[in-house]
């Protein structure tokens, strides 16, 4: 199957999302692959395993987040609700990015300069 050409013909059909979006999903589907090294999405069914190679890759929260959101875009486009087996894969994913949207709110809240964000005028 080819998945990246799957996830492409199911954006299309999601008038709601802009062409950033879309454009973000599918760089994002394109970079796991080239993390795992794969053309499936076998990823998706060994969760911690997952999570934590995405998190030694990606250091940022957000990113992490994007990666998460990506993998729980492609559990429903490619399998049905109904199967229990991936249902609990999907839930540990949702979990984790429950608890990443967590760490990102708290950050924000503290309204402090992110290192990028401190460096930016030196730099300039």
């Amino acid at each position: 199957m080819d998945y990246s050409t799957k996830l492409k013909e199911y954006l299309d059909t999601q008038k709601e999302m802009t062409a950033n979006t879309k454009r973000n999903y599918i760089s994002s589907f394109n970079s796991l692959q080239k993390l795992f090294r794969t053309t499936n999405i076998d990823y998706i069914k060994t969760p911690k395993p997952t999570i934590e190679k995405i998190k030694e890759e990606y250091p940022k929260e957000n990113v992490i987040s994007t990666k998460i959101n990506t993998i729980l875009l492609l559990f429903k486009i490619f399998y049905l609700e109904s199967n229990e087996e991936y249902e609990a894969y999907k839930k540990e994913f949702l979990e984790y990015r429950k608890k990443i949207i967590t760490i990102i709110k708290d950050e924000y809240a503290k309204h402090e300069a992110t290192e990028t964000q401190f460096f930016l005028p030196f730099i300039l």
